[in-house]
């Protein structure tokens, strides 16, 4: 393979040493449908080797992003396998369903070196109605509207 390569680069340089001396001697005219274009071989080999470049710079970037996305799904796929082999936490009762929320709080269970940064601090329910005619925050012995003013409800 190596041998082959070499081979490739010397009749690569052999074709550049050509067109360097014989490619400035000549002009080559080009018919095209817009008119006649009178150019030297060189700048068209020279415009032809640019262009390969371009076209090996493109191909070389199209492998690059595809490798790595390759590498990515297999990494992805590696973590996916290695999450359902793992063993879960048993947590909750047997008739939770499967649920893995923890029983105090509610939260989603986790393993020992995964425990959240923060914890779920859930406030006691309040209620908000106002009774008929009282106020939030008024004595057990409300007044009844329907009763007069200053009487105890019956």
């Amino acid at each position: 393979m190596i041998a082959l390569a070499i081979l490739c680069l010397v009749v690569a340089a052999a074709i550049v040493a050509l067109m360097a001396t014989v490619g400035f001697t000549t002009i080559t005219t080009f018919a095209t449908f817009a008119g006649d274009v009178h150019t030297r071989p060189f700048w068209v080999f020279l415009l032809g080797a640019a262009t390969l470049l371009l076209a090996l710079f493109g191909l070389s970037l199209l492998h690059r992003g595809t490798r790595r996305k390759v590498q990515r799904r297999r990494e992805i796929k590696r973590l996916r396998k290695l999450d359902q082999e793992s063993p879960r936490p048993a947590t909750g009762t047997a008739g939770s369903g499967g649920s893995s929320r923890d029983v105090g709080t509610g939260a989603p269970a986790h393993g020992p070196g995964d425990a959240p940064d923060r914890t779920l601090v859930r406030e006691q329910p309040v209620d908000v109605r106002t009774p008929p005619g009282g106020s939030v925050g008024s004595s057990p012995t409300r007044e009844d509207p329907r009763s007069g003013p200053g009487q105890r409800p019956s």
